[in-house]
């Protein structure tokens, strides 16, 4: 059902983010969240959790990049920037995504998208938002690329 509501969506609007209609609802977003939170959570300390996943994603990617013999990376990990004070700001990257989009960006259009409703729940800062920049997927009916997003 989901598969074919996505095909029911004009290209240019598909190649451009929209899923609106699709099933992507705000019910179905936080199922997702709460699924990961219980998997992934270690303490109820947002500042804890996040500066854990960085220290860990970053010491992770950067053993696999001298295991490759890829001494010439420069960025490791996915999230780049995590300052928790006095408000939140995550700048999340990587390597290969800065990559694409120096080489994508030349041939087509980078989009910015926004929301605000995915950290509802976090009451201890004022209102989250997120923002993503993709870029368009050079192969029609496939979904944009994501390149950077960032949370403040």
């Amino acid at each position: 059902m989901h598969r074919d509501s996505l095909l029911d969506i004009d290209t240019d609007h598909f190649s451009a983010g929209i899923r609106t209609g699709s099933g992507l609802t705000h019910g179905t977003m936080k199922g997702i969240k709460s699924e990961a939170k219980a998997r992934h959570q270690s303490d109820h300390d947002l500042t804890k959790n996040l500066s854990e996943l960085h220290d860990s994603i970053a010491k992770e990617d950067e053993n696999r990049a001298i295991s490759l013999g890829h001494t010439w990376r420069k960025f490791f990990g996915y999230i780049q920037m995590c300052n928790m004070s006095p408000n939140i700001n995550i700048v999340l990257f990587n390597e290969a995504s800065l990559r694409l989009y120096h080489e994508l960006m030349r041939h087509d259009i980078v989009y910015i998208d926004a929301t605000g409703n995915l950290f509802a729940n976090e009451k201890k800062y004022n209102r989250l938002l997120y923002y993503a920049m993709v870029l368009r997927n050079p192969f029609p009916r496939n979904s944009p690329v994501p390149i950077a997003e960032y949370i403040t």
